[in-house]
């Protein structure tokens, strides 16, 4: 067989030609123009419904308008529609919500939901009122009480004073230095004598009850023999028995105070504190109808 070289020449060009044709009438014939459809967006207000792309359109007639069904997975949906959770969709549907029917986040109602209802303004301020009427009464029982102990230099410096937030009247006395009054009792009080009158009584008897119980006075006074009083012989000059008279050293045995009434001291107290002897009977009725009882 002849092989000519001249007529051979361009027929590799001719096959390469005639093969790309035929890919693409082959690829013409399998190929379909697919249109997307319109995606339904949900609007703000969830009223009308308006198509993400395209001319507007109505309602789709589907079970769940909020819920468009999802399309198969060979088709592409351009801007696919954002899903909700069930529970976000119940704000709208329970009582006491935006009457405009607008979306809100679901954390916002989680307290409403768990049956657990927040307070109203009324209530907060209510709140906020009963607060403050309880630190003010704190901050003029404090100033009263110190007062009073200004009057008494020899006090003990540990004395505290405690307010409770208690609406019945109550007053204690803790020994051996705590003075227990409720707001209650303080409310009652018309007048800062009356107040004055009330603390007294306990505090007058956490001091009666100290100075009763030192160690100080149950111990006899020092021996100090100076003089003629260190012999065994003759008695002292009437000068010395004089200075040992005043001191305390003419008798050899301890001394026991006589105990005093803690009502008269109480009354002392509100005396020197600058109020008068009726506002310290009124607040010892007060102190009385509280149960407080001196001894």
């Amino acid at each position: 067989m002849n092989h000519n070289p001249r007529a051979n020449r361009h027929r590799p060009w001719l096959n390469t030609t005639v093969g790309v044709v035929w890919l693409i009438c082959l690829a013409a014939c399998q190929t379909e123009t697919r249109i997307p459809p319109p995606t339904i967006a949900p609007v703000p207000d969830w009223g009308e419904f308006s198509p993400a792309h395209g001319k507007p359109s109505t309602t789709p007639a589907t079970t769940d308008s909020l819920h468009p069904s999802v399309p198969s997975s060979s088709t592409t949906v351009p801007n696919p529609p954002l899903r909700i959770a069930p529970q976000q969709l119940k704000n709208s549907a329970e009582p006491g919500s935006d009457p405009s029917g607008s979306w809100r986040p679901a954390s916002e109602n989680t307290g409403r939901s768990a049956g657990v209802h927040p307070a109203s303004p009324a209530d907060a301020f209510t709140g906020n009122v009963a607060t403050a009427d309880i630190q003010g009464q704190r901050l003029r029982t404090e100033r009263i009480f110190r007062r009073l102990l200004q009057t008494q230099p020899s006090a003990d410096p540990a004395l505290r004073l405690f307010v409770v937030p208690q609406a019945e009247p109550l007053l204690r006395c803790q020994p051996p230095n705590q003075v227990i009054v409720s707001v209650g009792l303080l409310r009652q009080c018309a007048s800062d004598g009356q107040l004055a009158g009330i603390l007294s009584l306990p505090l007058a008897t956490l001091l009666q009850r100290s100075e009763s119980q030192s160690a100080a006075l149950d111990r006899p006074p020092p021996d100090l023999p100076i003089g003629p009083e260190s012999s065994t012989y003759g008695e002292l000059p009437p000068w010395r028995q004089a200075e040992l008279v005043k001191t305390g050293h003419a008798r050899r045995e301890p001394l026991h105070p006589r105990h005093s009434d803690p009502v008269l001291l109480a009354r002392q107290m509100v005396l020197r504190a600058g109020y008068s002897a009726q506002e310290f009977e009124s607040g010892g009725v007060l102190a009385g109808r509280a149960g407080f009882r001196p001894n």
